[in-house]
């Protein structure tokens, strides 16, 4: 038969086990600044019945026993901020890439190749109109030295520019695999916590946050196991597992296909930061390469023309651009020797009288001519062509990354709603706890009195 004793037990146990619910209630008060912090809770059931015997068998209440401190996750809401990390990350990376590029160019304004090239084909017009005016040869020369100047400028900013992008991939690649590893550790030591002392909450949140991160940086796939330990799956390629954590090689990453290679498989990107940054890299090449078609086509065309006509002191032959075989772009595009040590050698004709012009205004009528190498589009054409490529695609994924920061925004605040930590919920949980515990005292004041009146009636 159950007595005052029990009654002891039974009253004893519920104030430890309310302890420990106001321990969680304060565990929660105190991160709740801590990110990625999962609110904790008790979760109370009955405790196995003791049975009696009276006018038949009855089943008589022990009390209670603490069945778990669980955290509050939405495994659909995780996935969802997984999902969106992974897209804001790129469109992110993306539309900071693309701005970069687009203000190298400086269009439209009067320091871009544009009004250099306007420049230029005006100043040859004024030539061919006053061919004996040294002025305008001189204004030739500073107009080409001055368009040459601004192509290979902007070269040599996309390069920089591509050797800064090269690094912040490297170190893009070095944090996946970081993060790799410490889900792989985190792994080892839930599985431990978990199998001898039970589930390790806070553990687990510390995971779940390198996984949140790791998906802003790669798409990022993750399977659950019975033993609470993950594997992560990132491009379809497994860095994480129950046995090692693997690494990806910065060497083996293709910017044209945006994919990398492990073990001699493929894998393809689709989000995160490192796609978006192989999509920029990718990007910056194609400009690069426009200028090159730009600067050589500059080449071809003024050159050739210019080697029929006569300079000034009777010399032929003369190219107006550097030239050389293979031509190389962009990259040194300037005035040739002849023409930077002297106006004098700018052909204005094709005769050598001092009123030929002729020549420089088929050079001022380039402006309008359309060729094959440039898409049949005008220098003017091709060129802006490419920078409002650049400009539109900028704006595409500067309003993409809008709508995506809108969603992060809105899947934050519900995941908060779930699993953040409320101050004014705990306090009412506190005060409930303590309420509980103060009842549980005063039940367990009565039953030691109990206890204390039953040994002195068997004293006496």
């Amino acid at each position: 038969m159950p007595g005052a004793f029990s009654g002891i037990s039974m009253a004893a146990n519920a104030l430890q086990l309310l302890q420990r619910a106001m321990d969680t209630a304060g565990h929660n008060i105190s991160n709740v600044n801590t990110p990625g912090y999962s609110r904790q809770t008790v979760e109370f059931k009955t405790s196995m019945p003791l049975t009696i015997y009276s006018q038949g068998w009855k089943a008589l209440g022990t009390g209670t026993i603490l069945s778990s401190i669980s955290r509050v996750r939405d495994a659909y809401l995780e996935q969802n901020a997984r999902n969106n990390a992974g897209s804001l990350g790129k469109y992110q990376t993306l539309s900071d890439a693309l701005q970069q590029i687009q203000s190298v160019f400086q269009e439209p304004g009067d320091s871009g190749i544009a009004a250099a090239m306007d420049q230029f084909f005006d100043a040859w017009s004024a030539l061919g109109s006053n061919p004996s005016d040294s002025g305008a040869r001189l204004q030739v020369q500073s107009a080409g030295a001055t368009l040459a100047n601004r192509i290979r400028s902007s070269y040599a900013q996309l390069s920089t520019y591509g050797k800064q992008l090269d690094t912040q991939t490297t170190a893009t690649v070095d944090r996946i695999n970081e993060l790799g590893q410490q889900i792989f550790t985190l792994n080892k030591e839930i599985r431990g916590f978990a199998a001898t002392q039970g589930t390790p909450n806070d553990l687990m949140d510390q995971r779940d946050a390198a996984v949140r991160e790791l998906s802003g940086l790669i798409d990022t796939k993750v399977e659950t196991f019975k033993d609470g330990s993950y594997s992560v799956y990132v491009a379809g390629y497994p860095l994480v597992d129950g046995i090692e954590a693997r690494s990806i090689s910065p060497k083996s990453l293709d910017p044209a296909t945006g994919t990398f290679t492990s073990d001699g498989v493929t894998f393809t990107l689709h989000t995160g930061s490192l796609s978006g940054q192989l999509q920029a890299m990718q990007q910056l090449q194609t400009q690069k390469g426009q200028l090159d078609t730009l600067a050589n086509q500059l080449r071809t065309q003024f050159n050739t023309l210019h080697q029929t006509g006569i300079d000034q002191d009777g010399n032929t032959g003369i190219n107006f651009f550097n030239d050389s075989v293979p031509q190389t772009g962009a990259i040194d595009l300037d005035l040739s020797a002849e023409v930077k040590a002297s106006p004098r050698a700018i052909a204005a004709g094709v005769s050598g009288a001092p009123g030929d012009g002729g020549l420089a205004l088929s050079f001022s009528q380039m402006r309008d001519n359309a060729f094959a190498t440039l898409g049949n589009k005008s220098f003017h054409d091709f060129y802006l062509g490419n920078v409002g490529l650049v400009g539109s695609q900028a704006s595409y994924y500067d309003n993409a990354t809008t709508t995506e920061q809108g969603i992060a925004t809105q899947i934050a605040s519900q995941v908060a709603a779930k699993s953040g930590v409320s101050l004014d919920d705990e306090m009412a949980d506190l005060t409930r706890f303590q309420r509980s515990y103060q009842a549980a005292a005063k039940a367990l004041t009565i039953y030691d009195q109990t206890a204390q009146d039953l040994i002195n009636m068997v004293n006496r």
